[in-house]
């Protein structure tokens, strides 16, 4: 079949851990990563990348002015951060339905509906991160009942009134940059 393709979003910075990413992903059979975004360590990640022979499975997208267009190329969404508040990436890949891995940083275990939890692992850890990419991966059911209930979790609990709208205009603002 077609293969699995992870993405990640946000700005290339040491906080969010795209090397561990990079690394996990080294461990998912046949993956795929889109990396969405750019920043400082751009070069430095794609070297990595290349180093890890893993060239021809990421695609560095760099900055969008329209996210929408790259969720929808990706099965599932990866959060690799060592450190976050409540990030807002997590909240536009939960928006669009997409499953979601994660490391446990900031509010990210408590804004995931339940059924996510077994996806969220501790951060620097890429055995840990893959074997939930792997996980996620092999289970097309659960991919399908874990972006229902992402979505439904960001409706109800993160869209009251235009909140979600405005800090998608905002953050797609600053991912442009």
């Amino acid at each position: 079949g077609e293969p699995f393709v992870f993405g990640t979003g946000g700005g290339l910075r040491p906080e969010k851990d795209h090397a561990t990413l990079l690394r996990a992903l080294q461990q998912v059979p046949e993956g795929r990563l889109l990396v969405v975004g750019d920043g400082p360590l751009r070069a430095t990640l794609q070297a990595l990348s290349a180093e890890l022979g893993l060239t021809a499975r990421v695609e560095f997208v760099g900055a969008t002015n329209d996210t929408s267009v790259q969720y929808r190329r990706m099965d599932a969404f990866v959060l690799s951060s060592c450190t976050e508040q409540m990030p807002l990436v997590l909240l536009e890949a939960m928006a669009a339905g997409l499953p979601v891995v994660a490391t446990d940083v900031g509010d990210v275990a408590a804004v995931l509906p339940a059924a996510a939890r077994p996806f969220v692992v501790p951060a620097g850890q890429p055995e840990a991160l893959a074997r939930a990419m792997v996980a996620v991966a092999g289970d097309a059911a659960r991919c399908v009942e874990l972006g229902r209930d992402n979505r439904q979790r960001v409706e109800r609990h993160y869209a009251a009134g235009e909140c979600l709208d405005r800090f998608l205009a905002v953050y797609r603002a600053a991912l442009a940059k």
